[in-house]
C-alpha cells in the first residue's frame, strides 16, 4: 500500500473531522459502524484523528468509542506551586489520582486554563497532556509545568484565572491562582 492510499486515509479523516463540528453525533457512529466492519490499525487512527475536535471538546460519544470510560478515578490531591503568577513565569501543578475501579483504565487528560477575558468573563483554553493507564488500586501523579509567555496572537488580561484536570472529560482539581501583569 502506498502514499495514494495513506493520503486517502488522511482526507477521509479530516472530512470525519470537518463532518463532527456540525453534525458529531453522525460522525461517532460512521466511525463506529467502519470500526465494526473493519477492525484493525488502519481504522483505530481514522477514528483517532477524525474524531480529534471531539476529543479536544471531551465530546462522551467520542470518548466512549475510543476506549476512555468514566470509571472510578478519585482525586487525592491538587496542588499548585502559587496562587500569584506574573506573565513571564511558570506555574507548576501536580494532581495525584487514585484508580478505584477493579479494572485498568486508559486516561484521556486535558488541563483547563480558564482565562480571564477582556471584558472580565473567564473562557477556558485546553491543553493535551500525555494519556495514560493506571491499574486498579495504582496512583499516579500528574505533574505539569505552564509557562505564561505573552504572543503576538494572544492577550493576557489580569485577574483571577483558574486551571483544572480533566480526567476521560470528567472535571476535577480545580485551583485558582491571580495573574499579574507588569
Amino acid at each position: 500500500e502506498g502514499n495514494d492510499a495513506e493520503a486517502a486515509r488522511l482526507a477521509v479523516a479530516n472530512h470525519i473531522n470537518d463532518i463532527s463540528k456540525d453534525n458529531p453525533r453522525l460522525a461517532v457512529e460512521t466511525l463506529a459502524r467502519w470500526r465494526s466492519e473493519d477492525p484493525g490499525q488502519r481504522t483505530e487512527w481514522l477514528c483517532r484523528h477524525g474524531l480529534r475536535s471531539l476529543i479536544k471538546q471531551e465530546d462522551p460519544g467520542a470518548l466512549e468509542l475510543l476506549g476512555y470510560e468514566p470509571g472510578r478515578i478519585g482525586l487525592i490531591s491538587a496542588t499548585e506551586s502559587s496562587n500569584r503568577v506574573r506573565l513571564g513565569e511558570t506555574l507548576e501543578m501536580s494532581w495525584l489520582l487514585h484508580n478505584q475501579d477493579d479494572a485498568p483504565r486508559r486516561l484521556l487528560l486535558n488541563y483547563v486554563i480558564g482565562f480571564v477575558k477582556a471584558n472580565g468573563k473567564v473562557k477556558g483554553k485546553v491543553f493535551r497532556l500525555p494519556e495514560k493507564r493506571i491499574e486498579p488500586g495504582q496512583r499516579l501523579e500528574i505533574i505539569k509545568e505552564h509557562k505564561f509567555l505573552a504572543y503576538k496572537n494572544q492577550r493576557f488580561y489580569p485577574g483571577v484565572h483558574s486551571v483544572e484536570l480533566h480526567v476521560n472529560g470528567q472535571a476535577m482539581g480545580r485551583m485558582e491562582f491571580n495573574l499579574e501583569i507588569s
